[in-house]
């Protein structure tokens, strides 16, 4: 059976309505624009889990403060992270994280700091984060190769380090190991 949604893009909840009411074997017509139709043939069941699946099932969901003067990085890892629960803060430099940070510094479980930004880089904005939470808990990400990295923040503790650009799925992983091992 196919079905034909026009709009329908597969970031909207219209397309996850869509696709969560529809079974195996279902074909749906994705109309993005006059000239443009995608299709998806559901092949098997299909769970959708967006940013209050966590809070759904009643788990607490853990809140992960994003500092990146990249616009697109930010928007990224703000839509990535929202889609695994996590409740997101944004940040575009140093300082405004830094700010960020200070208002509820314990609400704020896990910071992904980007290392390369102008005004306040991500090695000192690291060390000011900790000297507001000395347990504060980094993951570093950055273009430059992670030997690079360990040997300028060797001993520091930090959480974890993600190598841009990276997958949903080794975002998800760093955070969660960020989440469970503490710094």
């Amino acid at each position: 059976m196919a079905r034909t949604y026009p709009g329908a893009s597969p970031c909207n909840t219209t397309l996850q309505a869509c696709v969560s009411g529809s079974s195996h074997g279902d074909t749906v017509n994705l109309a993005a624009g006059a000239y443009t139709t995608n299709t998806l043939v559901i092949t098997q069941a299909i769970t959708l889990q967006g940013a209050g699946a966590a809070a759904a099932q009643g788990k607490p969901r853990s809140t992960v403060l994003v500092i990146d003067d990249e616009e697109a990085a930010r928007l990224v890892a703000q839509e990535m992270l929202e889609r695994s629960g996590y409740r997101v803060i944004v940040a575009s430099d140093g300082c405004e994280g830094l700010q960020q940070y200070q208002k509820t510094p314990r609400a704020i479980d896990v910071v992904l700091l980007d290392l390369t930004m102008p005004h306040l880089d991500g090695e000192e904005t690291f060390h000011r984060l900790r000297a507001i939470r000395p347990d504060a808990r980094v993951v570093l990400t950055s273009g430059y190769d992670e030997h690079e990295v360990a040997r300028r923040f060797h001993g520091l503790g930090l959480a974890g380090f993600l190598q841009k650009p990276y997958t949903p799925a080794e975002l998800r992983a760093r955070i969660a190991e960020a989440l469970s091992t503490g710094t």
